[in-house]
């Protein structure tokens, strides 16, 4: 009995992350193809296929990879940038989007310098947080006795901290492990990880 009980805990372990994962890429085939394929197969049903939508999605973002690359570009998303930076609320999630997805794909621009334990929101309780530089000269001006750095704490309002450096204690583990942690509620264990 306990063999099969063994069979059934080790059947689960396998088929459920494999579904579930399955599920959220069909999910999100379904969410991307829909982006643009409802709007073709609203207004040109003629032309509608399934997956069309995704098609047309990276033929779009060839299109502004291409635009972001070039001068004219270049000075449209600077434009586009100041502009999201300066509405209230949305600059928030702008900002969080953008330096994670700096930072998954862009190898070469790292918003993300190290992985810090922060001591948050008060004593004795600790956060990870992710430290993404220096703070302007101004400040460092005004706190001339502390080596402050500016820290991206992941909660749901965006929370950005400076604090000192000696404060902080790096966390030896990779950006994209210390999101997974986060992702997981703490369930994620890169040990565990590297075995799979």
């Amino acid at each position: 009995m306990k063999k099969i009980w063994e069979y059934i805990l080790a059947g689960i372990l396998f088929i459920v992350p494999f579904t579930i994962s399955v599920w959220i890429l069909y999910k999100i085939f379904i969410f991307l193809n829909g982006i643009i394929g409802n709007i073709v197969k609203k207004f040109i049903p003629a032309f509608y296929v399934p997956g069309i939508g995704i098609i047309l999605l990276i033929l779009i973002l060839l299109f502004f990879g291409f635009l972001a690359k070039n001068v004219i570009g270049k000075k449209l998303f600077q434009f586009l940038n100041a502009l999201f930076r300066r509405i209230p609320f949305l600059n928030k999630i702008y900002y969080f989007v953008k330096i994670v997805v700096e930072n998954i794909l862009s190898p070469n621009k790292k918003a993300f310098k190290d992985v810090v334990l922060v001591e948050f929101p008060g004593k004795d309780a600790y956060m990870l947080g992710f430290i993404t530089g220096n703070p302007p000269k101004e400040i460092e001006e005004k706190t001339p006795d502390k080596q402050l750095v500016n820290v991206f704490v992941p909660i749901p309002n965006s929370f950005f901290i400076m604090k000192d450096a000696s404060e902080l204690k790096k966390i030896d583990i990779s950006i994209e492990d210390a999101f997974k942690l986060i992702f997981s509620a703490g369930v994620f264990k890169k040990d565990e990880n590297k075995k799979l």
